[in-house]
């Protein structure tokens, strides 16, 4: 069963978007054959249309005495011109047929009341063919004055000829083709692509409605695995800190015992190999405390069940002191421990238990690894208060730093041994301070390890207010 918590996948929308993709498409498609169409028809017209009208013209020249044709000449062999006109320009498909004089005068026409005419529009759309690109025009006979109610067929191709001088006074043939068949024909081919398109669209549109759910199914048997998967290891990590929580508690009072005997048996025993012994155990049983105290802790920090009490404190002072058996220690042993403090390091927001730990846990790790030098630096930064501690150590390899944080883990090879909890307590204390601590390490040449802690005011209360 899909988790209650899982989204559901607004199916509308999506298939709205799906349907208006496909059939969009396929809108697009049918306006571009529906264009496509026309200029054919109007290509094969502007082909046809000169060859018709050429033969019209040899025949009007050759029945017709040219020389000084006059208008009552036109009327006189109109007859013999609509003869024909009729005779052979209507079996070649011209539905109507104008002819033109150069300067626009009407010399034929199947309407004889516009013989002898001359108006401005047919005087200009003479000029244009003469002397411009060719004018070729769809037209719907309804939709023009001059053509309707004269029976013509519903769809013509208009196509102005013009001849050369020699036909004179023939000069622009104004040829109206019937393509209502041509027309007719290419929207049956339309409306059959345009139902194939339909089914084709119908079936596209299931088949990603199927694959959507079936998809979404997978997606929903996923989550609902992993959120089982979660659940389970929620309660596993649960059952694992109780777990931690109890055998640490008790080992806590356990070593708190043995640390008490090893004290006393430290303090009456005689400087031989027992003494040694017992310092020894002692200082074993203080590291193992130390272990114990941040595996608590960090398991308190982790749940936020810690108690963390920010407030105003002065760093350097601090600082100075958790460092200062570190250093004593390091001097014991050969090596030199410096601590710098900035006299421009004011107060910042921090707990002043964690703090100590913080850098007590990052002191003792600097002093253990360092091959001579050791330094801790307090220093004043633009929003708060810098604490930095750096070794000249053997460094850590540029692999494990985006994991030396997490915790139990520990760098392959390093010289000091440890459960792998003191760094990942660091940096999860030191964000419940409002801070995020950060690495710099070259193999050979030493690592720094650096936080900064807030100022009180604005920033240091929103800080605080988080936690």
């Amino acid at each position: 069963m899909p988790n209650p918590a899982t989204p559901r996948l607004p199916y509308r929308v999506v298939y709205i978007a799906y349907a208006a993709v496909v059939f969009g498409v396929g809108a697009v498609i049918l306006l571009l054959l529906s264009a496509t169409v026309r200029q054919r028809v109007l290509e094969q017209a502007q082909r046809e249309a000169p060859l018709i009208a050429q033969v019209l013209a040899a025949d009007f020249a050759r029945h017709v005495d040219r020389n000084g044709l006059s208008t009552q000449d036109l009327r006189r062999v109109y007859r013999q011109l609509d003869r024909l006109y009729r005779r052979r320009a209507q079996a070649q498909g011209v539905a109507w047929l104008k002819v033109y004089a150069a300067d626009g005068r009407i010399l034929y026409s199947p309407d004889m009341e516009e013989v002898g005419l001359r108006r401005e529009e047919d005087a200009a759309s003479v000029a244009r063919a003469l002397h411009g690109p060719p004018i070729v025009l769809l037209i719907e006979t309804e939709q023009e004055p001059d053509l309707a109610g004269r029976g013509l067929p519903p769809w013509l191709v208009e196509v102005y000829v013009p001849l050369p001088p020699e036909s004179e006074p023939f000069r622009v043939f104004e040829v109206y083709l019937d393509v209502t068949p041509y027309l007719a024909q290419g929207r049956q081919t339309q409306w059959r692509i345009a139902g194939v398109l339909f089914v084709g669209a119908v079936v596209l549109f299931g088949l990603l409605v199927f694959i959507t759910r079936r998809a979404y199914r997978v997606i929903e048997a996923q989550m609902a695995a992993l959120a089982e998967a979660n659940a389970a290891l929620q309660r596993l990590e649960a059952h694992k800190r109780g777990l931690i929580n109890m055998v640490v508690h008790d080992l806590k009072n356990l070593l708190g015992v043995m640390l008490g005997h090893a004290e006393l048996l430290a303090l009456q025993e005689a400087q031989d190999e027992r003494h040694t012994w017992a310092e020894e155990i002692l200082q074993a049983g203080r590291q193992m405390q130390e272990m114990i105290h941040n595996l608590l802790d960090l398991s308190r920090l982790e749940e936020r069940a810690f108690p963390v009490q920010l407030q105003p404190l002065l760093v350097a002072e601090v600082v100075a002191e958790a460092s200062a058996p570190f250093c004593r220690w390091a001097q014991e042993h050969g090596k030199t421990c410096r601590v710098t403090l900035d006299e421009r390091a004011s107060l910042a927001l921090a707990d002043a238990q964690l703090l100590r730990r913080v850098v007590q846990n990052l002191v003792s790790n600097a002093v253990h690894h360092a091959r001579g030098q050791v330094e801790v630096r307090v220093e004043a930064v633009e929003d708060g208060v810098a604490v930095a501690v750096a070794d000249d150590g053997e460094g850590i390899p540029a692999e494990h730093l985006p994991h030396i944080f997490e915790p139990y883990y520990r760098v392959p090879g390093t010289r000091r041994r440890g459960t792998g909890l003191g760094l990942a307590f660091c940096q999860q204390a030191v964000q419940a301070m409002g801070g995020r601590l950060t690495v710099e390490s070259r193999v050979g040449e030493g690592t720094i390890f650096r936080f900064t802690l807030l100022v009180p005011g604005e920033g240091g209360a929103a800080a605080a207010g988080g936690l």
